[in-house]
This record gives structure tokens, sequence and C-alpha cells, in this order.
């Protein structure tokens, strides 16, 4: 058993750590998902939500837009990785994905960066429908 003493350094009060144990219920974890992966099945969004004439034009305040500037900055920065160290990255997790806006800029950088399996998670089930007629 591999334990560590671990102290946090605004109380002093010692923590042990059985980082074996921790491993070991990540990987049952990882196992069960493996065995039974999480599909679900997102109904489809009313066709007016689409309908983007109805949206009042608001002014903007960064040019280009910042979730353009946030797509980039991912996409930069995971095509840098995968120079700096050579390897794929298989799997790609986006929390808060809205409407897909990140998964859509990515799309063309898949096959160069690896990907063979993206999930992609919100709480907003309307976005995510929007951003699966997006991809259409």
């Amino acid at each position: 058993m591999s334990s560590v003493n671990s102290r946090f350094s605004d109380d002093g009060w010692p923590l042990l750590y059985d980082y074996d144990r921790i491993l070991h219920s990540y990987e049952v974890l990882y196992e069960e998902i493996e065995a039974n992966p999480v599909e679900i099945e997102v109904e489809e969004t009313p066709v007016h939500i689409f309908d983007y004439d109805e949206l009042v034009s608001k002014p903007r305040f960064f040019t280009p837009p910042l979730q353009h500037q946030r797509n980039s900055f991912v996409r930069d920065t995971l095509s840098k990785y995968n120079e700096k160290t050579g390897e794929k990255i298989r799997k790609l997790a986006v929390l808060g994905c809205g409407a897909l806006s990140l998964e859509r800029t990515l799309m063309t950088n898949f096959g160069d960066l690896g990907v063979e399996r993206v999930v992609s998670v919100d709480i907003d089930s309307n976005e995510l429908a929007k951003g699966l007629k997006l991809l259409k």
C-alpha cells in the first residue's frame, strides 16, 4: 500500500492518501463506463428556435466574437500539445458545450489530432439539439 502523508499549508493537519486505492477506484469506474457507455437520445428542438432573424442584434464587444477566440485558443492548444508530445488525443470531453460550437470548429482537425471519440455534455437539452441540427 502506498500512502503519502500530505499537509495543507493553511492548517497543518496531516492527511493520508492511499493512492493505490484511489487509482483502483478510477480503474473500476473506467471499466464500468467502457462496458456500459451512456448514450441518450435528445429530442429535436422545435424549428422556431433556429429562426435567427427573430433575435435582436446586440452590439458586439469583442472582434472576433469571444466564442471564436475561445474555440481558436482550444484548437491551437490541442495542436501545440500534439506537435510537442507527438501523442494523439484519442478522447475529447467538452463540458458545458452548449450548441457544440467547439466541436463544430474542431471537426476538420479531428483526424490530425487523432480524436476518435467526443463526449459533449450540457445541462440545456435545447442547446444540444440546436448544435446537433447545426452539425447536419
